[in-house]
């Protein structure tokens, strides 16, 4: 979730949505999971909360600090850094989810991820790198910028050949030829 100043609070509670629903609504494995790593207090009273279905008591007991731990947010710097020091920690596959909002927007967004992927092949982690690149790729087409376009791709293809990756990162420059031939 990257905070950028604009509508904060909204991003705090859209973080807080799925650990609600993972204390709240999905049995008893996640939210005993999380109350035995730390949590219990925050858990207990969002449960407490909506037993009595006040939805705004259940997310208001979800702690900052909870949500800091089990999500990534903040400024898009800071979301780069804390998803290197997740991988770094061992955290092998990471979802990002996908930014929506104006061209501009992501490619903003997408120059982030493409420096987050750099950062991870410079430390070795090919595979994490690997899977942000492939990402990334993915998401070209939403970016109403031609050579922003070819400067994220060329960034990402890069580091799938670095990865031992030659097949794929030809195919997915096969793919880019044929769509700057088609416009």
């Amino acid at each position: 979730f990257v905070l950028d100043g604009s509508d904060d609070e909204k991003l705090w509670q859209a973080a807080r949505q799925p650990l609600f629903h993972y204390i709240n609504r999905m049995g008893d494995f996640y939210w005993n999971m999380l109350a035995s790593n730390g949590y219990e207090a925050e858990v207990m009273d969002s449960r407490a909360a909506w037993k009595d279905r006040n939805m705004e008591g259940a997310m208001e007991a979800i702690s900052d600090k909870m949500v800091r731990d089990i999500q990534v947010i903040g400024p898009l710097a800071s979301c780069a850094e804390q998803l290197a020091e997740r991988s770094t920690l061992g955290a092998d596959v990471q979802m990002i989810q996908m930014p929506g909002g104006t061209p501009e927007d992501v490619q903003k967004r997408l120059e982030a991820l493409a420096a987050i992927s750099d950062i991870q092949a410079r430390r070795g982690n090919m595979d994490e790198a690997t899977a942000i690149s492939l990402l990334l790729l993915g998401e070209l087409g939403k970016i109403d910028a031609p050579l922003k376009q070819v400067s994220l791709a060329s960034r990402a293809i890069i580091i799938l050949e670095k990865a031992g990756k030659t097949a794929l990162a030809e195919k997915e420059m096969a793919k880019i030829k044929a769509s700057m031939n088609a416009n």
